[in-house]
């Protein structure tokens, strides 16, 4: 997996999911969308709510299923 990056460094490139780190409730999935009037991240349960994000990362390649192991 790769290394967290500071908002204060940088911001995603792209509209997408990311793994995101909030003090106030640690490491939860969060979308990112930067054609909003101000960047901002909002979480997948609470709606669009603009969250206070510290730092970021892309989301892991998710495992392939080899659904011949059933």
């Amino acid at each position: 997996m790769g290394e967290w990056i500071s908002v204060k460094d940088r911001l995603p490139n792209k509209q997408g999911h990311y793994l995101v780190y909030t003090e106030e409730d640690g490491v939860f999935s969060a979308e990112y969308d930067p054609k909003r009037k101000r960047a901002s991240w909002t979480d997948d349960y609470e709606g669009y709510c603009d969250l206070d994000v510290t730092h970021w990362m892309p989301l892991p390649t998710p495992p392939k299923v080899n659904h011949d192991d059933d």
